[in-house]
């Protein structure tokens, strides 16, 4: 029985070293894991910053025609040009009259939109259930 036990000292060892780097593989792969969770609702804070950067930029100056709860018309003054902000499929789209559009958010589960005393109030609901809600001053296209 001893001879059994000696000579298993080299397997054990073995096995040991294999067991461990189960164990850091798995660790690794969670930590990836928790890091591509957080990256991804880091992106939608990032990208929801960036949608109010652009409706509120000076660039586009945007006076507010029309609102209901699921579509935004905002006309631009520089360009004497109306433009729809609404949501299609999963994503939140800014189109002007003619052909094209701008997405300004993806991954939009839901969106709300309300307007009162020149006040643009927005509330967002991602695919994973992320709401972010603002509030824009726009100036009403008389």
């Amino acid at each position: 029985m001893k001879k059994v036990f000696k000579h298993r000292t080299g397997a054990i060892l073995i096995e040991e070293i294999l067991s461990l780097t189960i164990c850091l593989f798995s660790l690794v792969l969670s930590m990836s894991l928790v890091s591509a969770i957080q990256h991804n609702h880091k992106n939608y804070i990032l990208e929801y910053h960036d949608f109010l950067y652009t409706i509120e930029s000076n660039y586009y100056k945007f006076e507010v025609i029309s609102c209901d709860k699921k579509h935004v018309i905002l006309y631009n003054a520089n360009n004497d040009k109306e433009y729809h902000l609404e949501k299609y499929k999963n994503m939140l789209r800014l189109t002007g009259k003619s052909l094209g559009h701008i997405r300004v958010l993806s991954n939009v589960g839901d969106i709300s939109w309300s307007y009162r005393h020149n006040k643009l109030y927005t509330k967002v609901i991602f695919d994973d259930k992320t709401s972010y809600d603002s509030v824009s001053w726009f100036k009403n296209k008389s």
